[in-house]
């Protein structure tokens, strides 16, 4: 068996930066709180749309939530660990106000085709998106996720 860490850092920009993310084995924490798991399954949108909140606090939320779909997507291919390979791509991509994607293209590669297309696959796995919530008044969203695959 394996016992070599693999780490999958995510990072997403919607002109907004949102903490790193590792996984290490069958686990995915967020950096900055490693005692807390991430709960596998996501988050429904309608509970972001609390009318209490600002609009720059849900567009925070429901950001969080599309980078946890995405980092429950994200796969380090077999290959590319066994290899030893790593890297960090950036890829750039675009729902509708229903969750629906858009448009994903590569921004930045990784230096590896497996690895860039581990990170395609990631955003497309993750789609369909939850819808945008009303509060947020946009009919689309683009997003610059960062996705870094790093051996420890």
């Amino acid at each position: 068996m394996d016992m070599q860490q693999h780490t999958l850092h995510v990072t997403m920009h919607t002109y907004t930066m949102l903490p790193h993310v590792e996984n290490a084995g069958d686990t995915t924490r967020l950096k900055n709180n490693p005692t807390k798991p991430v709960k596998q399954g996501g988050i429904m949108a309608s509970q972001y749309m609390v009318s209490n909140e600002d609009s720059q606090s849900i567009t925070m939320r429901y950001t969080d939530m599309i980078r946890q779909r995405i980092q429950e997507a994200l796969v380090y291919p077999a290959t590319a660990r066994k290899d030893g390979i790593e890297g960090k791509t950036y890829i750039k991509f675009t729902i509708d106000k229903n969750g629906n994607l858009l448009s994903a293209m590569m921004i930045r590669s990784s230096g590896s085709s497996l690895l860039d297309d581990a990170a395609l696959k990631a955003i497309h796995s993750a789609s369909p998106f939850p819808p945008i919530p009303d509060t947020i008044g946009k009919e689309r969203m683009t997003f610059v996720q960062g996705l870094t695959f790093a051996l420890k």
